[in-house]
Formats: C-alpha cells, structure tokens, sequence
C-alpha cells in the first residue's frame, strides 16, 4: 500500500514492447491513459519480488534441502516411468 500509494498514478517504467493481453492490466494498473507501454509501481514492485525470491530463500537457507529436492524429482520420474 505504501508504494501503491506513494506513486499513485505516476509512470515508473516504458516497456519497449506490448504487454501480452494477459498482463496488461497489472502493467497499467492505476495509470490514466491509453499507453499499455506505460508502466506502474505496482507492477515493477511484484516483478522485483518475484525474482528476488527464489535467490533469497536459496541464499538464506529457507528452502527445501538438496536431499528433498533429490527425493521429490526421483518420485515424479518413476511416475513417469510407470505411464
């Protein structure tokens, strides 16, 4: 909310490209205008946690141990093996 409110209506970002359909609304989020170009805080925000994730919790130790992850990708491959 502090972002969101903090850059209400204030382009942060220009997308060289179109949004896909899918996406254009997050991108356009609270933005007066016709530019999908145009980008939110919102948006920008939510990409950034989105990539900052995964390598923080694998950084700080937060996620499943290797051995989990050996044991969940055997499993899944022998049920491959039995379709």
């Amino acid at each position: 909310r502090l972002v969101n409110s903090l850059f209400k209506g204030i382009v942060v970002a220009r997308l060289p490209f179109d949004p896909p359909a899918f996406i254009q609304r997050a991108t356009h989020s609270n933005l007066e205008g016709n530019d999908l170009r145009e980008c939110s805080s919102l948006f920008i925000y939510v990409l950034c946690g989105m990539a900052i994730r995964g390598n923080l919790t694998k950084l700080l130790g937060l996620g499943p141990s290797r051995a989990t992850n050996r044991a969940l990708a055997g499993k899944w491959l022998q049920e491959d093996k039995q379709d």
